[in-house]
Order: C-alpha cells, then structure tokens, then sequence
C-alpha cells in the first residue's frame, strides 16, 4: 500500500467499527481525519441504533417462542396447538376435508418420577419429543400439553385407518428400551383418536373426545390406541352424571 488510513466509528467513546481509506496519491493528514469526523460520529450513531433494533427484534423472537413452546422439550405448548388447530380448523372448512389428532400419555411415567427422579423423567420427556418429532410429516404439530401428555395434530388425515397406522408408527417407535443414566426404561403410549369433524368442530371437543379414547385404551391394556366413538362418549357422561349424584347423596 501507498498509504493507509484507519479512522475508528465511535459511540459514546468506544470503537464500533472503522473506516479505512489506502492507496490516496497525496497520503492521508490530520485535516482529513477532522473532515470525516462528523461523518465517523454520525455512522457511529446509525450503526448503534441498528444493534439495538436488531438486539431488540432478537429479543422479541425469544420472548415469542418462549410464549408459544414448552420450556423443557421446545415443542409447541397448549396455547400454540390451539392456535394451530384454529387454522387447521379454518383451512379444512374452506377446503372440505378433515384431519385428525392422537392424544397420549406414558404409562407409567409418574412411577419414573417416583423412584427415579425428576430429572431423569425430563431426559425422558425430551427423548420422548425428539422420537416423535422423527415420525411426523412436514406440516405435522406435535405439541406437548403439559406433564406427560402430548398430543399429534395431522391435516389431512380423514380416515381412521390413516390415524391407526399413525398410533402403530408411535407405539413402535416408543416401543425400544431406553437407556438413561444407568437405567432401563420401557415407554408404552395409551392413544386416543379423533377425527374432524366427526368426532367434534373445535379443538376442545376434539380434545375431550380423545381423550375419553385414550382411557377406554388403557382400560384395555395399556400399549395401545382407541378411536372416539359416539357410545364412548355416552358412557362417559353416564359415569359423570352417576358420580355427581353419589357425591350428592354422600353429603346429604
């Protein structure tokens, strides 16, 4: 080089950034490092303001995900899949088709807590999320309610043979031993189905509807999946409706 000039940026006093100049026939003085100095000075003001903005937009996409996703696994939480389960809602009505979701928890999951401890029961919680998140479609939400319970929204998906070949691919995927700190865990999923619209028009229907599915498969043994049927749902509010009037007897 000819010549070389390096004229920091400033912001309050602290070196942001530089600008150099080379190669200048007659060289570089101080006259000219006072010429561009309001031009430093307003550079440095600019690029400031923008690490702020961009700091702040950083901030607000953090703040966001955190509103919308678990903490422990980052799969959407129950406000993000109610949120997705509107639009799904809103899509399949305009384009006259359906969907479903698999409801499910882990049997036996509150025992691993129990006697293993919390932390190993949030390893499994996050393990769990990443296999399931491996059997879904591009498109797909799985979304963790809360607990161990997590929930698998599916557009497109209007048949119940669709839906169980799903709830087999979970099971089996779950299916494996699984080594944790020491310690050899079997999963087994109790699945409940439902179908829009069949089996509601919102989300909180078609949730309550999978969910009394999920109880009637572990009634029958755990390990398995259940599709919500109207008879379901009568027996369901008939053991409602009996336990309410024990109740009132009882404190009568």
């Amino acid at each position: 080089l000819d010549s070389f000039l390096g004229i920091p940026i400033r912001h309050k006093g602290e070196a942001i950034g530089m600008i150099a100049l080379a190669n200048r026939p007659c060289g570089f003085d101080e006259t000219l490092v006072t010429q561009l100095e309001p031009l430093t000075t307003a550079l440095g003001t600019l690029i400031h303001a923008r690490n702020l903005e961009d700091e702040r937009s950083r901030m607000e996409r953090v703040l966001r995900f955190n509103a919308e996703h678990d903490f422990l696994t980052k799969l959407p939480n129950r406000s993000e899949f109610e949120r997705c389960a509107a639009e799904v809602i809103v899509a399949s009505e305009r384009q006259n088709t359906g969907f479903c979701l698999l409801l499910f928890d882990l049997n036996g999951f509150k025992q691993v807590n129990d006697t293993l401890g919390h932390s190993l029961g949030d390893e499994l919680l996050k393990m769990v999320s990443g296999l399931l998140c491996n059997q879904v479609r591009k498109g797909d939400t799985v979304a963790r309610l809360g607990g161990d319970e997590f929930v698998i929204l599916l557009p497109h998906i209007t048949h119940s043979e669709d839906a169980i070949r799903v709830a087999k691919n979970v099971i089996q995927c779950l299916g494996d031993v699984v080594h944790l700190e020491g310690a050899n865990l079997t999963i087994t999923p109790s699945i409940g189905i439902a179908l829009y619209p069949n089996d509601g028009l919102d989300a909180e229907t078609l949730l309550r509807n999978a969910d009394i599915a999920m109880y009637r498969a572990k009634a029958q043994g755990r390990n398995s999946y259940q599709c919500y049927t109207a008879d379901m749902g009568e027996l369901a509010s008939e053991v409602l409706r009996l336990e309410m009037a024990l109740r009132q007897a009882i404190e009568q």
